[in-house]
């Protein structure tokens, strides 16, 4: 009890709580938890050194802790939860666990001080076999140092999103050297690293890591490779230039901001054999290599957009691919030797590019498109041959051209048509529909003589 006393700590009993504590705890036993919140309380308190080696689960947050050391916590010895969120703990390192024989799950969420001036400097400095979770969000830190003290062999959860980390360094004979994440731990499964401020993310060789969380940081650089067991990436960036992904055969999900490359090449993403969806925001991107989707077979969903692409992706084997979505780039000119290798897409978007014209046979591959979507592009006519190669074509969307044309038998010839817009455009007589006009849910039309009406004339039929 001394010990408590000597090193300030405000501890009182409330309650004993039953059910499950904020984090996975990983064991039914965790669902006993000690309160603590004010020690005069706990010397009024008739407890017994036996009560308290009993103590597993021990929640201290809020309680205006500042100073700890690795004795603090003796009278424990069977602690493995241990929250210590909201305080104001003074200094900025893991020291005072070192004694923790049992400790398996740490939350440090927003427990050090930083009201101080330079306290932005955070000691990883944690000696532990059993810990399994360290929280350690909203601290402040600048500057993370790992020290040569540090082991964390069984870490499976580190969480260090809405920091301001900006540099990583290892401590080495007593000088920091620039680092990034080789000291992760081989045991680690979960990485939130997202809302700091990083420049840099390199990840290689880990082979449990599950799940990276490194949104909204200032990435420039981002290599993650030979991952085997990666399967959710969550990246939002709008200043990557430099990518190298490879060899992570468990994801399925990729997402990439790129800001300054003009080029992905199969040297920057390859052997992604789970990826179903991949999504490219690039604002300056000339050419994607199409045989990156020769190494993804899973592939199902391509998404390039707002970049500067001129032509249709050159992809060599695509029969996989469902969803094509190229929509605000700069693509003037389409073939159908652009799509014979993806004869199975159920969803074209070019819309928001600068085609002027379609060529008879530019979508005769495509027996199998659903929707088509050409919106706001400069093609001036929408003839029958164009579009008479569909089999299932359901959505039809041609708002915002320049038509001056369009056939209307491109209707009666699609009989699974449920939603044409031909919407702002330039059209000067009402297509004539010789037959299914009924089985439309939206019909939207806008001629000349309507001027420059956004609205023409919409008809909405509902099933019956």
């Amino acid at each position: 009890m001394k010990l408590l006393l000597i090193y300030g700590i405000v501890l009182v009993l409330i309650e004993l709580s039953q059910g499950t504590t904020p984090f996975d705890l990983h064991n039914k036993e965790y669902e006993k938890c000690t309160v603590l919140h004010n020690l005069q309380q706990l010397l009024n308190t008739d407890w017994s050194l036996s009560t308290l080696s009993d103590v597993k689960c021990l929640h201290m947050q809020n309680s205006n802790v500042e100073h700890l050391t690795n004795c603090t916590f003796n009278i424990f010895p069977n602690l493995q939860y241990l929250n210590l969120a909201g305080n104001n703990i003074q200094n900025r390192n893991l020291e005072f666990i070192s004694r923790m024989q049992n400790l398996k799950t740490l939350v440090l969420d927003k427990a050090y001080r930083t009201s101080t001036p330079g306290e932005d400097e955070f000691l990883l400095n944690a000696e532990s076999a059993t810990l399994e979770s360290l929280f350690l969000s909203n601290n402040g830190i600048k500057k993370l140092i790992i020290s040569s003290k540090m082991h964390l062999e069984n870490v499976t959860t580190l969480i260090l999103n809405n920091n301001d980390i900006q540099e990583i360094s290892t401590e080495v004979n007593g000088v920091l050297l620039e680092e990034n994440f080789n000291w992760l731990p081989q045991s680690l499964k979960y990485l939130n690293i997202a809302n700091n401020k990083l420049k840099n993310l390199i990840i290689i060789n880990k082979t449990e890591l599950f799940e990276v969380n490194a949104q909204w940081n200032e990435l420039n650089t981002l290599t993650l490779e030979n991952l085997p067991n990666l399967e959710n990436l969550y990246i939002r960036e709008k200043s990557l230039n430099q990518i190298s992904i490879k060899n992570l055969p468990k994801l399925k999900d990729l997402t990439l901001e790129l800001l300054n490359s003009e080029r992905i090449l199969l040297s920057n993403i390859s052997d992604l054999p789970s990826l179903e969806e991949l999504h490219l925001n690039c604002n300056n991107l000339l050419y994607f290599d199409g045989q990156i989707i020769t190494h993804m077979p899973s592939l199902r969903t391509l998404v390039i957009e707002n970049g500067s692409l001129t032509n249709i992706p050159r992809i060599q084997d695509g029969k996989n691919l469902i969803n094509l979505l190229l929509s605000r780039n700069k693509i003037e000119e389409l073939t159908s030797e652009d799509f014979f290798s993806i004869p199975n897409l159920e969803e074209l978007n070019l819309s928001h590019n600068s085609i002027k014209n379609l060529e008879s046979s530019t979508f005769s591959p495509l027996k199998n498109l659903r929707i088509l979507n050409l919106e706001h592009n400069l093609l001036e006519i929408a003839s029958l041959f164009t579009f008479n190669a569909f089999s299932n074509l359901e959505i039809l969307k041609l708002s915002n051209n320049r038509l001056r044309f369009f056939d209307g038998i491109i209707v009666d010839n699609n009989p699974e048509l449920i939603e044409l817009d031909l919407g702002n455009n330039l059209l000067e007589n009402f297509p004539t529909i010789n037959n299914g006009i009924e089985k439309f849910k939206i019909l939207v039309f806008a001629f000349k003589s309507i001027g420059n009406d956004a609205n023409g004339l919409v008809v909405a039929l509902e099933e019956s």
